[in-house]
């Protein structure tokens, strides 16, 4: 009786570990970025999270991506050679990625 309540309870703590919640820290942003009047994608914008030193590029199809963050609100700085530079605020990140589709408008 005793090896079996033993047994009961290696069982229960092995599905307790198969429960846990995952760090919160494995959110994204990510999104893309294109010219507002030819839609065509830009490489090599620079997008910095506000407050961080946290910055990124777009890649050659003008896609970006910030992984590993927490739950909370997050700014956006925009920034690319002869575009007006833009901010985007209040993104809100609660338990899932956010994806962005930005545009820019040149000078």
């Amino acid at each position: 009786m005793a090896i079996a309540l033993m047994l009961n309870s290696f069982i229960f703590a092995d599905e307790a570990e198969k429960t846990t919640v995952p760090p919160a820290a494995q959110m994204s942003i990510n999104g893309n970025v294109a010219d507002l009047d030819t839609q065509e994608t830009l490489a090599g914008v620079l997008i910095t999270i506000e407050g961080t030193n946290r910055k990124t590029h777009t890649d050659l199809d003008g896609n970006f991506s910030f992984k590993g963050l927490s739950a909370g609100n997050y700014e956006l700085h925009i920034s690319y050679i002869s575009y007006k530079e833009t901010e985007v605020k209040n993104i809100k990140i609660t338990n899932t990625n956010k994806k962005l589709d930005l545009k820019l408008k040149s000078e």
